[in-house]
């Protein structure tokens, strides 16, 4: 029995259809569902659980309502002139817009029910679901009281060598051991919905493919070391035979090894820091090129091992001159100082943690500019001071020779200047002292 409509002219038209003389419905006046036609009816799902809505496997829980728009049209035991059929609605699966909703209908329910199949939450589900699942070739499983392993063997080898094991808890944790290894989860949790948790069958056969990449790729890793260890052995030996180019050998050598070890773990010798920071004195950009294809020191790590090499502005060690002189009477603290440059090879050397050879501006030195003090009263000489300069010059001889005597002061009473005849050490040094 259904109610009339509240819609004004659809009310009307009922009251028209019906032609009775004098009607007037009340709120409680009902037309039977025999006056209407069953395309004036859809059918609506009752059902609370939203994932079943979809299935049409059972009309229960279903009932017939009345379309908004429906009309009686059928009155039996009238004449046939009364009864009008009403022309079916156009359905909208016609329409583009209708069958992309239908389409997308169908998409939601089978994605509904494909998650609901693949959903675990105890591992006897797991056990149960995973029959409908094809689990990655050459795993072997085995059914515990508690839990669940899934053995990946190579039948390859006599006997057969199990590479992998993936064990799942009861709580639906895992753990993942590599040639008898423990591998950490977090190389698969791009794979989990939950952290180091599995929640369906579709998540446990990707963490068992992504297992047995594992595997492959540890075999070419062995086999790949092992060819670079047999080529560094020949090498070595090569390089004892005092062949040509045993530099690059060696350098070569320490590459291969290197390429072994993440970058956090790599000790680099000192010939190669040495190498390293004078390559990206020569061209930061092209060191930085470099770095992608050899094993070499980072930028951070040169930058923080040379951020300490200036010149200080105080260049003598006053602690060691005062306990040196702490013996000498005035008259044995009367001193020549003398000046000397020594020439050296452009080369910067590494050692316990710092280079050495550089110049205040960081640049190899190849003169050593060195200060001496002889006593005029004693035996008593020594070395005050040693400079690296890269490039020296009599304005800069000047600034170091000023530095000098001021902090000789204390220490010694400076009665000349000894220099040898270097055009340098002409400047008016002396005839300012």
């Amino acid at each position: 029995m259904h109610k009339f409509p509240c819609d004004p002219s659809l009310r009307a038209e009922w009251i028209r259809l019906i032609a009775r003389k004098d009607f007037v419905p009340t709120k409680n006046t009902r037309v039977c569902s025999d006056h209407f036609e069953n395309s004036s009816f859809f059918e609506e799902s009752q059902d609370l659980k939203s994932s079943r809505k979809g299935k049409r496997e059972s009309n229960k829980l279903r009932r017939r309502v009345l379309k908004p728009t429906a009309v009686p049209t059928i009155f039996p035991g009238q004449p046939s002139y009364r009864t009008k059929h009403q022309n079916a609605e156009r359905g909208t699966e016609a329409t583009s817009s209708g069958r992309a909703q239908k389409e997308q209908t169908a998409l939601f329910t089978l994605e509904t029910e494909m998650f609901l199949e693949n959903e675990v939450s105890t591992i006897a589900e797991l056990k149960e679901k995973l029959q409908n699942f094809r689990i990655p070739k050459d795993y072997v499983l085995a059914e515990h009281e508690s839990y669940l392993s899934f053995l990946y063997i190579t039948h390859e080898t006599h006997p057969a060598k199990l590479l992998a094991s993936v064990f799942v808890e009861d709580s639906l944790s895992f753990k993942i051991a590599v040639n008898n290894v423990d591998v950490n989860t977090k190389k698969v949790s791009h794979l989990l919905n939950v952290e180091n948790r599995i929640t369906s069958c579709s998540e446990l056969c990707n963490i068992l493919a992504a297992v047995k990449s594992f595997c492959e790729i540890s075999e070419v890793q062995e086999n790949l070391q092992e060819f670079i260890e047999s080529t560094i052995y020949s090498l070595q030996d090569l390089i004892k035979r005092n062949i040509a180019n045993a530099d690059l050998f060696t350098f070569i050598i320490e590459q291969l090894r290197l390429s072994f070890k993440s970058k956090h773990a790599r000790v680099y010798s000192s010939d190669l820091m040495v190498t390293s920071f004078l390559w990206h004195m020569t061209s930061p950009s092209l060191y930085r090129l470099l770095s992608d294809f050899f094993a070499l020191p980072t930028v951070r790590r040169l930058q923080q091992l040379s951020s300490g090499l200036t010149v200080k502005t105080s260049c003598v060690e006053q602690n060691y001159l005062a306990r040196r002189t702490s013996d000498l009477s005035n008259a044995q603290k009367h001193v020549i100082l003398m000046i000397d440059e020594i020439y050296t090879a452009r080369r910067v050397e590494y050692d316990n943690g710092k280079f050495t050879g550089l110049d205040g501006d960081g640049n190899p030195s190849k003169t050593v500019l060195t200060f001496m003090v002889q006593s005029l009263a004693c035996s008593y000489k020594d070395v005050v001071c040693i400079i690296p300069v890269a490039t020296l010059t009599a304005a800069l001889l000047r600034e170091y020779f000023e530095t000098v005597m001021m902090e000789l002061r204390d220490l010694f009473i400076v009665q000349g200047i000894c220099a040898d005849n270097n055009p340098l050490n002409r400047y008016d040094i002396c005839l300012k002292f």
